[in-house]
């Protein structure tokens, strides 16, 4: 995990960006077992865009323009990591 300093990706209200392995940790103490990391994918500008119910900024606009794999502010770009676990009795 990590704590950005200001903004990330251009929003104010991220105080933290976990970690797959951090996830993994929370579901654990949470009382979760059998956990498994399935995927980890950078977020792309194709699902995350404008519509006309969204019109504000996109993840293009958050992006450096001249290294997509890095936020306006030098962080690395989003990723969505997907879990699987089993709640324990």
């Amino acid at each position: 995990a990590f704590v950005p300093h200001g903004r990330y990706a251009g929003m104010r209200n991220v105080h933290q960006v976990p970690s797959p392995e951090s996830l993994e940790n929370k579901l654990h103490v949470a009382g979760f077992s059998d956990i498994k990391l399935v995927n980890v994918v950078r977020t792309t500008k194709l699902e995350q865009h404008t519509t006309r119910f969204m019109p504000f900024r996109s993840l293009e606009d958050v992006l450096l323009a001249t290294d997509s794999s890095k936020t306006i502010e030098g962080y690395p770009a989003p990723k969505r990591a997907i879990l699987t676990a089993r709640r324990s009795n």
